[in-house]
């Protein structure tokens, strides 16, 4: 998977006009550098000739082929391509999750419970972007925060079914009542 470096502009690129143009250009802009020639303007705009990336979404511009290009051999060259977690480990850490959920609300009070899983899902989330960030590990987010919600309705359910029979047989009923009115 690409990691992109930014929104479009984020390669640097000169247009072949200025290069064709001596004067106009110093003599070291490519010594030492990896040259990568192709498309990289909107010169047709009728013509979709770009693509979208995340970075998309904020500037509504697409990145152009070059720009790609130019990404995809700064993350070979850097050896930050985005890897993800093996299917075998983010099947394992979606199973020790749901355990160690499962865990705290069967053996901890209900309210405990409950602010240890927020702080376990704040954990998860800085841990995920720590991986993300250093070392350009993808590991599962969404699932198991979902998983973690899930998990928190269940559970408070449960709870408040027990509260409601615990404290009927000594509330009167009205209380419970849903009033139409």
């Amino acid at each position: 998977y690409l990691n992109y470096y930014g929104d479009v502009g984020a390669i640097h690129t000169v247009p072949f006009y200025q290069v064709i143009a001596a004067d106009n250009i110093h003599n070291n802009l490519f010594r030492n550098k990896i040259v990568l020639v192709g498309y990289g303007e909107d010169l047709e705009p009728e013509k979709h000739q770009g693509f979208y990336s995340a970075y998309s979404r904020s500037s509504g511009q697409a990145i152009c082929p070059i720009e790609i290009a130019g990404t995809a051999v700064a993350d070979i060259l850097d050896q930050s391509w985005l890897r993800p977690l093996g299917e075998k480990y983010s099947l394992a850490i979606l199973i020790g999750w749901g355990l160690l959920l499962g865990g705290l609300f069967r053996f901890c009070q209900y309210r405990n419970a409950l602010a240890l899983t927020v702080f376990f899902c704040v954990a998860y989330f800085a841990l995920s972007l720590f991986l993300f960030n250093t070392y350009c590990l993808w590991i599962p987010l969404t699932l198991p925060l979902m998983q973690a919600l899930a998990f928190i309705i269940w559970e408070s359910v449960i709870h408040y079914r027990q509260i409601r029979k615990l404290t009927a047989s000594y509330l009167p009923k009205e209380v419970f009542a849903i009033s139409s009115d």
